[in-house]
């Protein structure tokens, strides 16, 4: 496509720009969502990936990455990823946030202030439209930064094309659970304790502390632990595996719900945050906070093969509601409309 096309308006088409942050080797998710919604996305929006010169650390950087964020402006320019800074001095009226949760603002650590500052509550007052993934992640940025509820747009996250049902045989001799994340959130520590006893095998997605390790050692679980995945490789885990779990304490979304429903495969996931509304009937809830309680569900999932079929079953109805061509016509809506076309 030559370059005048890109930038003329009466070439009809709509130029957007992603502004996303430097991924490091584990961070790779939202990147991947938006990737996928890039070749879905009608012929007349041209879209662009800038990710940030520097990852997101430090004053200066921030600055320097904010500063050429202004000389990268399309006719809608969308900020995803650990970057929000960047709408301070970018257009208001063509511009729009997507914020997944307010997961960072739960921790207790020196310039919360701050965070909440540059991260919340200025780029949602300087963007003409804010998108979020779950009417969880809505109420919480609503409550945390005074922003109007009709300024937040619900868009769910949708399931890429690579996570579809494969083959499944239930592992009885050993069966096999799939824990994605290693961070606070993801309540590790207490899916260990869960698991001490029951005999099968952890696999663990993200690395691991040496804090973590230790618990794998006073538990004795059976672990492997993996890290910077390709997305192939991601995908065969779920194939692999007899069980997700995502026994999380606070998530604005929940991908390895609806990602292991496409899969075919049984889900373990929390009563509390956005999992309900995303699991629907098709996942085990249990309370993240009662090792007890995670212990029964995944001894339910184990013991009761007709229960669990029919988790599989109403996975795969509940992943239609996920479905990748609709989210793609939600953002199309939206940015048609910043683009005053």
């Amino acid at each position: 496509m030559k370059e005048k096309e890109k930038t003329d308006p009466s070439s009809g088409l709509i130029r957007v720009v992603h502004f996303t942050r430097k991924p490091g080797p584990d961070a790779h998710s939202i990147e991947r969502i938006y990737s996928d919604l890039t070749s879905l996305l009608p012929a007349r929006f041209f879209v662009e990936r800038k990710e940030t010169l520097f990852y997101s650390r430090g004053f200066f950087r921030r600055v320097v990455d904010t500063i050429f964020a202004v000389f990268r402006q399309g006719d809608v320019n969308h900020i995803i990823g650990d970057c929000h800074f960047l709408v301070l001095l970018l257009a208001e009226s063509k511009t729009m946030l997507t914020i997944h949760d307010c997961n960072a603002l739960n921790r207790t650590m020196p310039g919360r202030f701050l965070l909440w500052l540059f991260w919340f509550k200025l780029p949602v007052m300087r963007v003409k439209r804010v998108v979020t993934v779950s009417e969880y992640s809505k109420s919480n940025i609503c409550e945390v930064t005074g922003c109007p509820a009709h300024k937040v747009e619900v868009i769910h996250n949708f399931v890429s094309p690579e996570f579809k049902p494969t083959v499944y045989s239930f592992n009885q001799e050993k069966p096999r659970i799939l824990q994605l994340g290693t961070k606070a959130n993801k309540n590790l520590t207490r899916v260990l304790e869960a698991i001490e006893g029951i005999h099968c095998e952890l696999t663990v997605i993200g690395r691991m502390s040496e804090s973590q390790h230790e618990l794998i050692r006073r538990f004795g679980v059976d672990c492997r632990n993996l890290y910077s995945l390709e997305r192939n490789q991601l995908v065969d885990e779920y194939k692999r595996t007899d069980l997700v779990v995502l026994a999380s304490t606070d998530e604005g979304f929940g991908m390895p719900i609806i990602e292991a429903n496409a899969v075919g495969r049984p889900v373990l996931t929390s009563t509390v945050a956005s999992m309900p509304e995303v699991a629907g009937e098709a996942a085990c809830l249990v309370n993240p906070f009662c090792v007890e309680d995670i212990r029964r569900g995944i001894q339910k999932v184990f013991d009761d093969d007709g229960y669990r079929e029919e988790l599989i079953e109403l996975g795969f109805l509940n992943v239609q509601r996920f479905s990748p061509k609709v989210a793609a016509e939600r953002y199309a809506e939206v940015y048609q409309k910043l683009a005053g076309r």
